[in-house]
């Protein structure tokens, strides 16, 4: 009965453990992108190295550089999008 009591617990514990990581990578990846969002190459670089850290247990695939490449790559048309139809939008 009491290991059944202990192994109820320890589910229960690691079941909250897996929700607030989960939570957290939720929060990473909400301000990577609006990071990305921003404008800022390095404010996206920065938080896309510390989400993608934390989902890979601190271990960055080849993947995921190239996610973030890919990512960078984008934000950059944007803004450059925007600079060429709108560059009062920029310099404000």
């Amino acid at each position: 009965m009491e290991l059944l009591v202990v192994s109820t617990a320890l589910v229960g514990l690691m079941g909250l453990i897996m929700y607030a990581g989960e939570r957290r990578a939720l929060g990473l990846r909400a301000t990577y992108d609006q990071a990305l969002a921003s404008g800022s190459r390095a404010q996206a670089s920065i938080a896309g190295r510390v989400y993608y850290t934390y989902i890979r247990q601190g271990s960055i695939t080849l993947s995921d550089e190239q996610a973030m490449v890919n990512d960078l790559t984008a934000m950059g048309d944007e803004v450059s999008q925007y600079s060429q139809t709108e560059p009062e939008l920029i310099n404000a």
